[in-house]
């Protein structure tokens, strides 16, 4: 099996992350709009009538993160 090396927090590298942090940010809310673009719930004809999902929405972006 395939281990991973465990990151080193050294300076430099706290530094960029922290430094990048909103810039990644913007990305996952950028990625996150588009994905939710095609998950409206339709209001008119056959599809309204059809059962609606139940429980939590889901997030893609997140599960991919855990």
């Amino acid at each position: 099996m395939l281990k991973e090396k465990p990151l080193e927090l050294t300076p430099d590298t706290l530094d960029s992350i922290i430094r990048d942090y909103h810039w990644m940010f913007n990305v996952i809310k950028e990625m996150r709009d588009e994905l939710i673009v095609g998950a409206k719930t339709a209001q008119y004809g056959i599809e309204a009538t059809l059962p609606k999902a139940t429980g939590h929405v889901g997030d893609p972006i997140l599960q991919e993160a855990n």
